[in-house]
């Protein structure tokens, strides 16, 4: 039996399937913001993200 040197199926090519079903784009898992801030204050956010590639 011959092994073929090439990828082939849905694990290969230009948009491989990734078992996780995750699409690849970026994803935000978490978000912090301030909880109160006065008029004309500033509000504080932090992100936080993954690529899933």
């Amino acid at each position: 039996m011959k092994l073929k040197s090439k990828l082939e199926g849905m694990f290969s090519g230009i948009s491989p399937y990734k078992l996780s079903g995750i699409p690849a784009i970026p994803t935000i898992y978490t978000l912090q913001s301030t909880l109160n801030t006065s008029p004309g204050g500033t509000v504080n956010v932090t992100l936080s993200t993954r690529s899933n590639n």
